[in-house]
């Protein structure tokens, strides 16, 4: 800025609101100034200073406040970013012991932008350690979501056998395209690092994958195919997904399309996952059978996961699953019916780790090569294994994702969880099937909270006992306790067999969270009656931004050992109307809940959160809340108990304190 002569200049900072460096700026005052001008002047900027302390006082006290709640909102045991967005974990993969974690960011507001690739890293999927920015757009686009890869015998030439690269397989989105209505938006692209992660080297022949003339191409998820030593690309692409090979990571050759005319299309597909898993077959006691860790002869499955922006249980978005086998070439599965991965609202655009022991000896048993013996199917004190895998998810709903309450951050992610997947026979599950029904085994992905969280646990904490001596047959009984205010809590519930049971969790301030299991009538197009279970999140505080969602959501009962002994299992009853149940029809009149079928329930409640799972982990329900204040007690109650058997009228829930994972 050109200035008049005999100028005084002054440079002036004013304060970045959003608490970057200040920004300097010049101001210039004429050369002779009468004295009496210049005390004036000094006193008018003494004036200004008194006011823009008291201004920066209050902007002080305004971000305190802002911070203090965006604490208070803050969960203990799932990840969050330390400030901005964040959406779909990315780039999963496990490295010489360290779980890596990248994810959708952006890192200029609390809204969705321009995405970036963030980067976290675990030991134990509990504690987090943020790192600094691993992708940033460049001239082809944002950086939309992916998988990563260790590429350990440098199939790709990027690094050397002595420094193999890490590789990141992503979508490049190109705004400048979809701004002009062309069809070629999305393309998949690659990065590598040398140093694990820390730093980042886009390659130089970007777009490694060309869009096929589809809008919607993206989430490539890659993983290394042992059998025919080759790297495996699926992508979601529209209505359907599409398989690419490659033996270097940078040229990719088209092999098949999957899903088409099959599942839930309610949206486009996206955020694809393929992998195998080791069956567990499950015995009539309800039981999964020891049999699958012999050297024998192991069952494989592979599973396909979607996620699905609408259409999903409870409305809003959901991930499905397909069960099927994999060749190399092509997924096939003979499922007709809508599975979802889980019936809560809020787990979308999950995946799993790559990278982890024995993954690649499962592919080649899938094969019919070299077999699992007993020591690699146990699996490890996290539980994962070759015979599951380790996953996250984003915990939201695409209906209000940029809406929840949020102040400096917004976004966070599943408690990580372990997969595992369970057969029920044909003869079992279809006992009621008419003659011109195909009868086919049916299989179920099993959810529960990864191993370490047990290492979380502070105290003993509180146990009660519903339904003893001294209540009264066919009565409600109830019975409270004080919870430890803003501490994250397991609650496990052992020998439930009513038909009815509900935990109130209750804050200074009128908010109420319920969880429970209630009696259903009419349940599925041929009648009968049975149970679910239901998260009622209407009063848990500021959930405004719900409002087009259902008050209560409810979950499926998916108790195998008692619908087993039946013949039969149940329809899921209000859990979505758009879509075929994912269960198998049962006989009209056949409760599925045997009296003394005894069932076991996890609840882990963090300071905005509710994660249900029960049925051994076959009925999950994950749900955002917001309550003003934290919970201090919770009621818990036991209706339509039944004492004909010893000790099978007993509800024993077990409260505990968890550290915090942060």
């Amino acid at each position: 800025m050109q200035q008049r002569k005999h100028s005084v200049n002054y440079l002036i900072s004013h304060t970045d609101p959003q608490g970057g460096s200040g920004v300097p700026f010049p101001c210039s005052f004429g050369g002779s100034l009468r004295k009496g001008t210049a005390l004036l002047l000094i006193l008018w900027l003494l004036r200004g200073l008194c006011l823009s302390d008291g201004i920066q006082g209050l902007h002080a006290q305004r971000i305190q406040s802002q911070d203090s709640r965006a604490e208070r909102l803050r969960p203990l045991l799932h990840f969050t970013p330390e400030a901005h967005w964040i959406n779909d974990p990315n780039g999963l993969v496990y490295i010489k012991g360290t779980y890596h974690m990248f994810y959708q960011y952006y890192p200029e507001a609390i809204n969705w932008g321009p995405m970036h690739w963030g980067h976290a890293i675990s030991r134990d999927l509990i504690h987090w350690q943020e790192l600094p920015i691993a992708l940033y757009p460049d001239s082809l686009g944002y950086i939309f979501s992916g998988s990563a890869v260790y590429d350990q015998d440098n199939t790709s030439g990027l690094g050397s056998k002595s420094r193999p690269p890490l590789v990141a397989i992503f979508t490049h989105h190109d705004p400048k395209r979809a701004d002009a209505g062309r069809e070629d938006v999305e393309r998949q692209s690659i990065a590598y690092s040398l140093d694990e992660g820390l730093t980042w080297i886009k390659y130089p022949g970007n777009p490694v994958v060309q869009n096929p003339g589809v809008r919607d191409f993206r989430d490539p998820k890659v993983f290394w195919y042992a059998p025919d030593k080759k790297w495996i690309m699926v992508v979601a692409a529209s209505d359907r997904v599409r398989l690419y090979s490659s033996k270097n990571l940078t040229r990719w050759q088209p092999l098949s399309e999957f899903g088409s005319n099959v599942g839930s299309h309610a949206s486009v597909w996206e955020c694809p996952d393929l992998f195998p898993l080791l069956v567990e077959p499950l015995e009539r006691s309800g039981k999964t059978s020891a049999k699958h860790n012999r050297a024998s002869s192991p069952a494989i499955k592979w599973v396909l996961t979607v996620s699905e922006g609408n259409g999903g249980p409870n409305k809003g978005s959901g991930i499905q699953y397909f069960v099927g086998d994999f060749d190399g070439t092509n997924f096939i599965s003979p499922q007709k019916e809508v599975r979802w991965l889980e019936y809560g609202p809020d787990d979308y655009a999950g995946n799993t780790w790559n990278g982890l022991a024995g993954l690649s000896r499962l592919e080649m048993v899938a094969a019919g090569k070299p077999r699992v013996g007993r020591k690699e199917a146990k699996g490890t004190k996290r539980g994962e294994g070759p015979g599951s895998r380790s996953y996250i998810g984003w915990m939201t709903n695409l209906m209000y994702a940029g809406s929840v309450p949020a102040t400096t951050w917004r976004g966070e992610m599943t408690l990580p969880r372990i997969l595992s997947l369970v057969k029920v026979s044909a003869a079992a599950g279809n006992a009621d099937k008419r003659a011109d029904e195909k009868t086919y085994d049916r299989y179920y992905l099993r959810q529960t909270p990864v191993g370490t969280l047990q290492k979380q646990i502070a105290s003993k904490g509180a146990t009660l006992e519903l339904g003893g001596a001294g209540d009264s047959p066919g009565k409600q009984a109830t019975m409270s306790t004080p919870l430890a205010q803003g501490s994250p809590l397991l609650i496990e519930m052992d020998g439930i067999n009513s038909s009815s049971f509900k935990l109130v969790f209750r804050s200074p301030k009128g908010d109420s969270l319920v969880v429970g299991l209630e009696p259903t009538k009419s349940i599925g197009s041929r009648g009968g009656s049975g149970s679910r279970y239901y998260i009622n999140r209407g009063g848990a505080g500021d959930m405004a931004f719900a409002r087009d969602m259902n008050t209560v959501l409810y979950g499926p009962v998916l108790d195998f050992a008692a619908k087993q002994a039946a013949g039969a299992m149940d329809e899921v009853g209000g859990v979505h109307a758009n879509h075929p149940s994912e269960l198998p029809k049962r006989k009209s009149g056949k409760p599925h809940n045997k009296p003394g079928s005894k069932r076991h329930v996890q609840i882990i409640l963090d300071r905005n959160s509710v994660e249900l799972f029960a049925d051994g982990g076959l009925s999950v329900m994950t749900a955002l809340i917001y309550p003003r204040a934290y919970f201090d007690r919770v009621d818990c109650s036991l209706q339509n108990f039944s004492k004909s058997k010893a000790n099978s009228q007993r509800l024993r829930v077990h409260i505990r304190e968890l550290k915090p994972g942060r």
